[in-house]
């Protein structure tokens, strides 16, 4: 994928930033700044490149960063919580509930009991459609996916979001393994389809907050019509750039999404 010069250096200067000013907050004046622009023109282009607002930005670095801490160390929530710039515990668990679908400490228990079942697809509002695709990977992408360890297909997720950005909770989903047709169901609130793959082997870490994912993401909004069958929604995937929005939902404990 090629890449404009300056709007990669605009996007990896500016989410650098962010990621070393994550316990001390950066505001969006002060990223302007840095930019060499107003914060009007700013947040327009940053809003182009990033597909969010910076502010949905920030908040989304902290909590990736938060899930990989809660995942790698035995710290209280609490130190947590601070370690990633809140000062309330409260506001942070409400916050990251709603950005990654469970609590800080249900985080932990998801990766204790996460397991390779697939989840079979499920809509968690009044369903509007179906579309279907397939899921695509190029030769590098298999070769990085395989798992010489279990010899089993990469799981896929695949989901839909009310905007082009994996945050929260989907409004429908499903968990497969390798390449092959999927069939989705699509909501007209949530008409974006977004992908994230890994090995089956990989551990609960890599599953719940991989630091550079294998994403995919269908060109434009789903747009469809009551009853409607959309075909050709095919999810070509490639390496997470540095920049992007990290994947925030926490994929397995929707296991019990449909029940």
């Amino acid at each position: 994928m090629e890449l404009d010069p300056y709007v990669e250096r605009f996007a990896l200067t500016t989410s650098r930033m962010i990621g070393e000013n994550l316990h001390t907050g950066v505001s969006v004046g002060e990223l302007a700044d840095a930019a060499g622009y107003s914060p009007f023109h700013f947040s327009r282009l940053f809003a182009k490149v990033f597909r969010t607002s910076p502010t949905r930005y920030v908040s989304a670095v902290r909590f990736h960063r938060a899930k990989q801490l809660l995942l790698a160390q035995d710290h209280p929530v609490i130190d947590v919580c601070h370690e990633v710039g809140f000062n309330s515990l409260a506001t942070f668990s409400r916050r990251f509930l709603q950005a990654v679908a469970v609590t800080p400490g249900n985080l932990r228990c998801v990766a204790d009991r996460l397991g390779e079942t697939e989840i079979p697809a499920f809509a968690l509002g009044d369903q509007a459609a179906v579309a279907t695709g397939r899921v695509i990977f190029t030769p590098e992408q298999r070769a990085a996916l395989r798992d010489d360890l279990v010899h089993r297909e990469p799981l896929v997720w695949i989901g839909t979001y009310p905007q082009p950005v994996p945050l929260g909770r989907p409004a429908s989903g499903v968990l497969r393994r390798g390449e092959g047709e999927f069939c989705l169901p699509i909501t007209t609130t949530a008409p974006w389809v977004l992908a994230t793959a890994y090995p089956a082997s990989a551990d609960p870490a890599q599953q719940l907050a991989a630091s550079v994912p294998m994403v995919g993401m269908y060109p434009g909004p789903v747009r469809v019509t009551p009853g409607e069958v959309r075909g050709g929604t095919d999810i070509h995937f490639r390496t997470a750039l540095p920049w992007d929005h990290p994947v925030l939902t926490a994929l397995p404990s929707l296991a019990g999404a449909p029940s």
